[in-house]
């Protein structure tokens, strides 16, 4: 029979130096109590990049359900205990530089568990198509320079999505009858018309991105979700910004200001719309050009949506095979619920 533990402390003095002990005793037939590290979380070994991998854990506690204990690092990480809980999600989730994300389901229990993840697979490819509807070597110059901060930006911040352009088409290719066509706005109607053209005009399967010489009222970019056309990027060369195509591939992967989602703007020039984001984060809009620069930053909350929330194009042309998108709740108090919060991790810090 296992009996109370006593503790009993000794001390004594030895060259002038006060020493102590500690001993605990829990009677002849007792069992030693083990040392709990808590559940730990075994990243693969193989992770490419320069960075630490980012990983986000929910599950139950004592009590209750915990969500978004966030830990950054390699190797073995520790996160405390978890344990079984009717209703609480279960899931481990990985981000890592260079690598798709992967959401593990596992099986906590009561005692300490040990979650070996496996490597994650390759990213999945977002494809896109470029059309140079504004003339003159500046176009062709702004739309690599805007895809390299693209592809950088996103890589950096381990959103777990690369991109890839599949072709471009030179303004001196087209007729001033497709240009026409094209227009530089999110109208529905044109836009179901430019629907019917085809390559190299538009493509169904993929993202579609003209650069124009400007855009109605001055914007640097739109994205046409709010008329059914989230594959539809305009970029004015007017309003130049290196961040902006970043900033639209956003809103097509499902950062969106509509109906039952109000995650797509974080703030507009210099008030926050959600608690927590400060303007580098790339989905702010509105700044000065100098403010846009600094521009560098999404968050896991958003990197999450991007890949899982039902409205993104990840999921609307289904990119993973198999992988069944989520209703991911807008900026409220319970949008961690069942995704992580928007705002986990906003301060993310970049080489």
């Amino acid at each position: 029979m296992r009996q109370s533990a006593k503790v009993i402390a000794r001390g004594w003095t030895r060259n002038g130096l006060r020493l102590s002990a500690v001993l605990v005793w829990a009677g002849p037939w007792a069992w030693p109590v083990p040392f709990s590290v808590g559940d730990q979380v075994i990243l693969p070994t193989t992770l490419p990049g320069t960075g630490d991998a980012v990983v986000v854990v929910q599950g139950g506690v004592t009590g209750g359900c915990v969500y978004d204990l966030l830990r950054k690092g390699r190797g073995t990480i520790t996160f405390g205990q978890l344990v079984p809980g009717a209703g609480c999600s279960s899931e481990v989730i990985l981000f890592a530089q260079g690598r798709a994300m992967r959401a593990t389901q596992p099986l906590w229990t009561t005692a300490d568990d040990q979650v070996t993840l496996l490597s994650p697979p390759t990213r999945p490819r977002v494809e896109f198509n470029m059309v140079l509807v504004a003339p003159g070597d500046l176009a062709a110059q702004q739309a690599g320079r805007d895809t390299l901060r693209a592809i950088s930006v996103f890589n950096r911040n381990r959103v777990g999505l690369s991109f890839r352009t599949t072709s471009v088409t030179p303004s001196s290719a087209l007729a001033s009858a497709q240009k026409t066509m094209i227009g530089d706005r999110c109208d529905a109607t044109a836009l179901a018309n430019l629907a019917t053209a085809g390559t190299p005009l538009y493509d169904s399967k993929r993202l579609n991105v003209y650069f124009v010489p400007g855009t109605p009222g001055g914007f640097r970019g739109r994205n046409c979700f709010t008329v059914g056309f989230p594959n539809v990027i305009y970029i004015s060369i007017a309003g130049d910004s290196p961040g902006t195509l970043a900033h639209e591939f956003g809103h097509a992967l499902a950062l969106q200001d509509s109906p039952g989602h109000s995650n797509g703007h974080t703030g507009v020039m210099s008030t926050p719309k959600i608690q927590g984001f400060v303007y580098q984060n790339l989905m702010w809009t509105g700044l000065y050009d100098q403010e846009a620069l600094a521009q560098r930053h999404f968050s896991i909350g958003q990197a999450y949506r991007m890949n899982m929330d039902k409205t993104s194009w990840v999921i609307r042309v289904g990119l993973v095979p198999g992988r069944v998108g989520r209703t991911c709740h807008p900026s409220v108090a319970e949008d961690s619920i069942p995704c992580p919060k928007l705002a986990l991790d906003t301060t993310a810090a970049l080489p």
